[in-house]
């Protein structure tokens, strides 16, 4: 898709799912700083292990980044130069108000250029 489109990357998965490793992350992270064109939505109730995961993203250079999305794409991408990605929303589910205290101060220490309830 060459045209500019808002995608709901995770509409019926979460991105930072335990069943994901840091490198698939990685990936989907990689893909997505890829696409700049595209603004990527990505919905997560699992604000910890987001933090997790930045935090093991933060000691990688953005080349590494984009290693991850060339090995799952099978060729080269031309990833963005600036980290957040600017082109990546992240969106905290909550189900109730409990979930919404609990969730809000984890997604603020996210680094998100655009963050979301």
């Amino acid at each position: 898709m060459r045209k500019p489109k808002r995608i709901f990357t995770t509409s019926v998965s979460d991105p930072f799912h335990d069943g994901y490793s840091n490198e698939e992350i990685a990936a989907v992270f990689g893909v997505m700083g890829a696409t700049r064109q595209h603004t990527h939505q990505l919905l997560t109730k699992r604000l910890e292990r987001a933090l997790d995961w930045f935090a093991w993203a933060g000691r990688l250079t953005l080349g590494e980044l984009a290693g991850f999305a060339k090995r799952l794409l099978g060729r080269e991408v031309a990833y963005a130069n600036t980290w957040p990605l600017p082109n990546v929303h992240l969106i905290a589910s909550t189900e109730r108000q409990k979930e919404l205290d609990e969730r809000v101060p984890l997604l603020l220490r996210c680094p998100a250029v655009v963050r979301g309830i």
